[in-house]
């Protein structure tokens, strides 16, 4: 591995080459960690942790590497190890934390199993019916964000908005928008698994699959 000082100055074919010669050693160095982590119940992929193992070599810790002194190949592969150690652990906070976050929707969405959008029953007592309505006005942001990046945020957002925390009816919704009302289930029903994906959080007591039809007359 006398390679190793050339390839931090920037040579490329002394980069592959080192990269070739550490790989098997840090990759395995990285299943291992991996592995005990996930018998915390916390999954690490050790592809991705090589992986960000090398794009830090080649921006600030190669500096690192040309500055260091290793007497022999066993110090710089430690010196590996440890930045893959530290990888690793950053994972693992990054994994805690939003697990955490995710609880903390789960807990802030829980809500009685009568409870649905627009109905706040006059019968519930205060604590319940203030619970609701902040899972209402939180749903709200959630939908806001999860919309924003679609092809007509605009739209989609009032879509949700009307469905779900207005419960109008799909048909209704549908004439609103010139839409077709299985277009107007599916529009709500991406959106409600967007917010679910993106926040940890389980929406089927709030938003169902379908809309029930609202009986005629009514």
């Amino acid at each position: 591995m006398r390679h190793w000082r050339a390839c931090a100055v920037g040579g490329g074919a002394a980069w592959s080459e080192l990269v070739e010669k550490v790989h098997r050693t840090v990759f395995g160095y990285a299943v291992v960690l991996c592995r005990k982590v996930r018998d915390e119940g916390v999954v690490v992929e050790p592809e991705d942790v090589v992986q960000d193992l090398y794009l830090r070599l080649l921006a600030d810790d190669r500096r690192v590497l040309h500055r260091s002194r290793f007497a022999n190949d066993g110090q710089l592969l430690a010196f590996l190890r440890r930045i893959v150690a530290r990888l690793v652990l950053d994972q693992v906070r990054r994994s805690r934390s939003r697990s955490r976050r995710e609880a903390a929707h789960r807990e802030r969405f829980q809500l009685p199993a009568e409870g649905c959008a627009g109905e706040v029953a006059e019968r519930a007592d205060p604590e319940r019916t203030y619970l609701l309505r902040e899972a209402l006005h939180q749903l709200a942001g959630l939908c806001d964000e999860a919309t924003l990046d679609t092809t007509h945020p605009a739209r989609n957002r009032e879509v949700f908005r009307r469905m779900v925390l207005g419960r109008h009816g799909a048909a209704e919704v549908a004439r609103s928008f010139g839409m077709s009302p299985s277009a107007v289930h599916a529009l709500v029903h991406r959106t409600k698994r967007r917010i679910e994906r993106d926040h940890g959080v389980r929406l089927g007591a709030i938003v169902p699959e379908r809309v029930p039809r609202q009986p005629a007359g009514r």
